[in-house]
């Protein structure tokens, strides 16, 4: 097995060298031996804390990322309090400060307790928020997914969505299976990208219809 050492890196045509580190006694290695990655970024973690920490906390869940290469997650916002607001937010970002070891961004709602009602105050979380997602649960009213994306457009931010519509339009024998569900939230959410091009994920493509309908985009 081999192992993953943690270390600033000079590359150069001519050589390639290590940091000198206090953690590791390396100055220069043989390429062939070693491959060099830079820190991995994984962009749909769920560290739980506040309100799940039993589950997994910051501390907990940037030391596992920090041990597997990853030197910057993003935490998606299924936490109590929900981070639908500037002050549920920083709850979670005192946290992060406190005890990340690695950079963490948070996710924020898209809606007040990820409940798809009303629309969270996107605009006073945007300066802490890498990007909103009601990860989980699908935002079920067109009316309300229309303006969650004419908001983060207008922020300049980008906006994760959970495609699965609860009452899908599905007319196959299916009807109500989770696959005619989210596929049915994937075309909606294709057909909304259509005009809000800009900034919109996915946070999960989970059957052959919805990466069929995402590779047209």
């Amino acid at each position: 097995m081999g192992q993953i050492l943690n270390a600033n890196v000079i590359h150069t045509p001519q050589r390639t060298e290590a940091v000198p580190s206090s953690r590791f006694d390396i100055t220069a290695f043989d390429k062939k031996e070693y491959t060099v990655f830079p820190g991995f970024c994984d962009v749909h973690v769920h560290f739980r804390e506040p309100g799940f920490s039993c589950k997994e906390d910051i501390a907990t869940g940037s030391l596992a990322a920090a041990k597997g290469g990853y030197t910057a997650v993003c935490t998606m916002p299924n936490l109590n309090p929900v981070p639908d607001s500037a002050e549920h937010l920083k709850i979670q970002t005192d946290a992060i400060a406190e005890k990340a070891v690695i950079a963490v961004y948070p996710y924020g709602a898209i809606t007040v307790g990820e409940e798809g009602k009303v629309l969270a105050d996107l605009q006073a979380m945007a300066p802490a928020a890498i990007a909103f997602s009601d990860d989980g649960r699908g935002v079920q009213d067109d009316g309300m997914m229309k303006a969650a994306m004419q908001e983060c457009k207008r922020l300049g931010k980008i906006l994760a969505a959970h495609t699965e519509v609860e009452n899908g339009f599905c007319k196959c024998p299916k009807r109500g299976h989770s696959n005619c569900k989210k596929s049915s939230g994937n075309a909606r959410s294709c057909y909304s990208q259509s005009f809000y091009e800009k900034g919109y994920g996915r946070t999960t493509i989970s059957t052959k219809e919805m990466l069929r309908m995402s590779s047209k985009m």
